[in-house]
């Protein structure tokens, strides 16, 4: 669907957006603490277009990610095996990683769905740490 990224400046900006982005169709395309999820770190300015119901959805039920929303209810959004995607990394096995993950330095790996994902904690201010036996970045 349609991405966009918003340019803006401070809190308030940033909380309104959080109070009404699905009011207008749109969700945050990669949530905090949703890495493991989304295979991306937070970014507060990458929203998505998903129609006012599914945006009502995911709002009314903070910490839900639109992935995570798409395995509970099937049909709703399809995500592909990665066997057209062009890069070899995109095609990498897990190769020793689980679900849990580790932490290389401040970047966390883990096994997702049976690819293996990255995120560099440090891109957005955050280091990789263990939290209920998962890895994940903190501030």
């Amino acid at each position: 669907g349609l991405a966009v990224d918003l340019s803006y400046s401070g809190l308030e900006a940033e909380s309104w957006l959080a109070a009404h982005a699905h009011e207008h169709g749109f969700t945050l395309s990669y949530p905090r603490n949703a890495q493991r999820q989304t295979g991306f770190h937070w970014e507060p300015w990458h929203f998505r277009f998903v129609g006012a119901d599914v945006a009502s959805t995911l709002h009314e039920r903070p910490g839900l990610s639109l992935e995570q929303l798409f395995e509970e209810t099937p049909g709703l959004g399809e995500s592909g095996d990665c066997s057209d995607c062009p890069l070899p990394e995109s095609k990498s096995t897990c190769d020793g990683l689980d679900t849990a993950g580790r932490c290389d330095g401040e970047t966390m790996r883990w096994c997702f769905k049976g690819a293996a994902n990255a995120v560099d904690c440090r891109l957005i201010a955050e280091r990789c740490t263990a939290d209920a036996g998962a890895r994940i970045c903190v501030p």
